[in-house]
């Protein structure tokens, strides 16, 4: 396979070889019909861009090409499974940068699911988006995460839902803007109703209070990041 062997050579990450990664991901089957999800393509697909990540990685100066890569392999999984893949596509939408693509899953999939759970499906995307922040992109995660809600926002086409949990991501984006542990703690007390309607959240915001804000977890919460921290790696960091 092309990219076993660049790997193996350690080739370096040009254009064109890029190119050629892109074409054979490319050419991968669509779907013929709301109901032909190839799993077998999937799984070969997932192969070779995973593949590709983890070549693009040993490169500098190749997180633009990583993205890429994720935005394509989120694209062609949605497309094979639609809404009911959401999981793992959000796995690979949160480390691209389409979040129109990404804003574009949520509202299909929110139109298939529970009405009175859209916010659950907004906040839980922008909490795990902001989850596999690292290092010098913590600031471009917040940039996506705006965008994000203003992409569904404006494929919804009316006001993002009027709820307590989403009044808490909005509170929380600003303390995280300004690198603010206390109001970020404060605002978790507040809304920990909220919260506790899915126990993944509370998860997903300890992992971001220590990437953003430098908080410590102690106790079970380490065993339950560990356990959480698998799950996001699972498409790749």
């Amino acid at each position: 396979m092309l990219v076993e062997a660049y790997l193996r050579d350690n080739a370096s990450c040009s254009r064109d070889n890029m190119q050629r990664v892109l074409y054979i991901i490319d050419a991968f089957p669509r779907p013929q019909t709301d109901t032909d999800g190839n799993f077998d393509a999937v799984e070969q697909c997932s192969k070779v861009t995973l593949a590709a990540i983890k070549w693009a990685k040993r490169h500098n100066n190749a997180t633009t090409t990583v993205q890429r890569l994720h935005d394509k392999l989120a694209a062609y999984m949605w497309e094979c499974h639609g809404w009911r893949g959401l999981g793992q596509v959000s796995q690979h939408y949160i480390r691209g940068k389409d979040m129109t693509g990404f804003a574009a899953a949520l509202a299909q999939s929110v139109g298939e699911g529970n009405p009175e759970e859209e916010d659950l499906f907004v906040v839980r995307a922008v909490l795990q988006l902001l989850a596999v922040s690292k290092g010098n992109g913590l600031d471009e995660k917040l940039e996506d995460a705006h965008e994000l809600l203003q992409s569904y926002e404006s494929m919804m086409r009316r006001g993002l839902p009027d709820t307590p949990l989403m009044h808490f991501i909005n509170f929380l984006i600003k303390a995280l803007e300004h690198r603010s542990l206390k109001l970020a703690e404060m605002l978790q007390t507040t809304y920990s109703v909220s919260l506790a309607r899915e126990p993944l959240l509370s998860g997903l915001l300890q992992r971001i209070k220590e990437v953003y804000l430098g908080a410590q977890a102690s106790g079970g919460m380490q065993e339950m990041m560990s356990s959480m921290l698998q799950m996001l790696n699972g498409g790749g960091s």
